[in-house]
């Protein structure tokens, strides 16, 4: 009977151990304060409205749509604000508030859009909390601040109370803190760059005003402990730095350089980067073979690119400086020819992708190109014992279709500045509306007669009509648009 009894106790005691296990995620650690359009919780292939006093456990999503905004209120104090278009998943969330070693950890992941965090400030508790995006780790410990993350290689941290440590998972020994006032960018692998101070138009720029009544508690502003105004100054949303005299002194001179790239970059993420559906505006290039172009150039969702563009040389320009023309114009060396000169103009059309949707494109372009060649010699003859030259000179004119498979790099700017290069090959595909002539210059019949049967002449002649055109027509030239510069409205 004793036997019966111990087994029935070990029995009750493993399906109690158990179940605390088994259960212990689905232990309700905060609620939906309150809500805004439309938000759902997802765990694991649940998927549940957002509703107000909706119940938060570990392991859930929150996941918000279109012109939708959550507050999410833990029941040590923290919360949490998701604008618009965000997402963060709660992977853990631990806290004892109520035994002589309190602490608090916490890891948020799979950030994505913007977030406002506030973890509640306290000496006499432990706080272990880290948010995590793609590309950042962001250590918390009684701090309050902004966290934008734009697509996979991007994040933004603005500290409006407290220090974070800021790091990139790809290089976790380089740390940096962001201190209150200040801002920190990821980029793709690299390192944090040092961060800058807040200025009132990034804060601007950012977009944290709430509807009012939205918040029906403020951060932390339920205690009355001795960090009560430590925690009411810290609960409000992110504020600008100070404008006086401590505050400038604290932000100093060096940084007055630096306030128009970061205004333009969080305007950017915040406007361009995110929301971008079609952009055209001018453009003008300078390149190699190319010479001068003026266009119009189109992007669209920041992953299509199409453009036009017309242009040509701004003069004669020296056949002898283009890649293996000497072969055809030496092709006999009995036949120097003294000088021979080309003018182009050119219409095409491209079409590019941005596969990483960044300035990094790849596609091709197909043109028609007019060729307008000149060429001039001396076909020596002799007349009455004497020798002497008859200018011969030539012309020739054609039109050419090619095709350039290219990529490169165009950097749009949020104010609409464009600046960028492009690299390939033009390849020729076909030739049309060939005519040419060759002339003497003389007024000497005998002259005349001599030159024109010579072979100088024939080898001058066939240079010009069929070297020159077979070398048009087949030779690949290298393309490099070496400058592009516009304006995408």
């Amino acid at each position: 009977m004793l036997l019966n009894l111990v087994k029935k106790i070990i029995f009750i005691y493993i399906i109690t151990f158990y179940s605390l296990f088994a259960f212990a995620d689905d232990e309700e650690i905060g609620r939906v304060e309150n809500v805004i359009g439309i938000a759902e919780i997802v765990n694991k292939e649940t998927r549940t409205p957002i509703e107000k006093d909706l119940p938060v456990h570990p392991s859930d999503t929150i996941v918000t749509k279109d012109k939708s905004l959550v507050k999410i209120l833990f029941f040590d104090g923290a919360d949490i604000i998701l604008y618009d278009n965000s997402e963060l998943k709660i992977k853990e969330y631990k806290f004892k508030l109520d035994s002589n070693k309190k602490n608090l950890s916490g890891v948020f992941e799979d950030i994505k859009g913007k977030i406002r965090f506030f973890v509640k400030p306290d000496k006499n508790v432990e706080n272990d909390v880290k948010y995590k995006t793609n590309n950042a780790v962001m250590g918390i410990r009684g701090t309050g601040g902004v966290i934008v993350a734009q697509g996979l290689e991007k994040t933004q941290l603005v500290v409006t109370s407290g220090t974070v440590d800021f790091s990139n998972p790809a290089a976790p020994n380089k740390i940096i803190q962001v201190k209150e006032n200040q801002w920190g960018e990821m980029r793709g692998e690299k390192p944090p760059a040092p961060p800058k101070p807040v200025t009132p138009e990034l804060i601007k720029n950012l977009a944290l005003d709430l509807p009012e009544g939205f918040e029906l508690t403020k951060s932390g502003g339920d205690e009355k402990d001795e960090d009560t105004k430590s925690n009411e100054t810290n609960s409000t949303p992110p504020a600008t730095p100070a404008t006086g005299a401590a505050g400038s002194a604290a932000a100093g001179d060096d940084d007055d350089d630096d306030e128009k790239e970061e205004n333009e970059s969080v305007n950017s993420s915040s406007k361009n980067e995110e929301n971008e559906v079609f952009r055209l505006g001018p453009t003008l290039s300078v390149g190699l073979y190319q010479y001068f172009s003026v266009g119009l150039e189109a992007r669209l969702f920041r992953f299509l690119g199409l453009s036009a563009n017309i242009g040509g040389s701004p003069s004669k320009m020296n056949m002898k400086d283009f890649p293996n023309s000497g072969k055809k114009i030496n092709d006999n060396s009995q036949t120097p020819i003294n000088d021979i000169k080309s003018s182009f103009m050119h219409f095409e059309v491209r079409a590019v992708i941005y596969p990483f949707r960044g300035s990094f494109f790849i596609g091709s372009a197909f043109g028609l190109r007019k060729i307008d060649l000149e060429a001039n010699t001396c076909v020596f003859v002799t007349v009455s014992s004497q020798n002497f030259c008859v200018p011969a000179n030539a012309n020739l004119k054609l039109n050419t279709t090619y095709f350039t498979p290219q990529f490169g790099w165009l950097f749009v700017w949020d104010n609409g500045f464009t600046i960028g290069t492009e690299l390939g090959a033009q390849i020729p595909l076909h030739a049309s509306g060939q005519s040419n002539n060759v002339n003497l210059n003389t007024q000497d019949p005998n002259a005349y007669s001599q030159a024109i049967n010579s072979a100088t002449y024939k080898n001058f002649q066939n240079t010009v009509q069929n070297n020159m055109s077979d070398y048009f027509t087949h030779q690949v030239l290298p393309f490099w648009n070496i400058l592009k510069i516009g304006w995408l409205f």
